[in-house]
């Protein structure tokens, strides 16, 4: 293999891990915990 080709292998990896790894925070979702009941009386 040559080194260009080697070289555009490993940077495209490690670009790759690095937009996975900075849209974890984007994907993950945290519920919002509230004991508040739903009310379903607004949609009749």
């Amino acid at each position: 293999m040559k080194k260009t080709t080697k070289f555009k292998r490993i940077l495209s990896g490690v670009l790759s891990a690095v937009m996975t790894i900075s849209a974890i925070p984007i994907v993950s979702v945290h519920a919002d915990e509230s004991t508040e009941p739903y009310p379903y009386d607004w949609f009749d």
